[in-house]
């Protein structure tokens, strides 16, 4: 009877062994996935922080010159075209960088309104989320 218990006794420390290796090796995968995620999102975020900047200056730029809305809606929209983003109307981000563009080249609320009355309608959600931006940025 000793032996059997032995050999039992070593077949489950293997098997506990086993499992500790199958939940190391889990463990490593998940933290390791969790280490290259980061520097993905990291890339991301880097990406959209220069996108944003760019219709900001664009926008910064138009603010201060003035000129046709409708090429102004056409450069905002070649610009994110670059970035992937199709209907910039409908993003966020890009009408939120319009506004704080508006903000940094110092126009007031209502030349704001009026340089972007022919670009998008002042109360689209795009006109809204400008208004945000603008008021926002500090």
């Amino acid at each position: 009877m000793r032996g059997s218990e032995g050999v039992f006794s070593a077949i489950a420390l293997l098997l506990v062994a086993v499992a500790g290796c199958s939940s190391i090796s889990d463990s490593s995968r998940s933290i390791s996935r969790s280490v290259s995620s980061p520097s993905e999102s990291s890339s991301e975020n880097q990406e959209d922080s220069m996108y944003k900047s760019k219709i900001r200056d664009y926008s910064y730029g138009y603010a201060k010159a003035g000129g046709d809305p409708q090429a102004f809606s056409r450069g905002i929209g070649a610009l994110a075209q670059r970035r992937g983003i199709h209907d910039w109307e409908r993003d966020e981000s890009t009408c939120r960088a319009i506004g704080e563009g508006f903000r940094d080249a110092g126009s007031g609320q209502a030349a704001t309104a009026n340089a972007l009355n022919g670009v998008v309608p002042p109360k689209s959600e795009c006109g809204v989320w400008i208004r945000t931006g603008y008021h926002d940025r500090k």
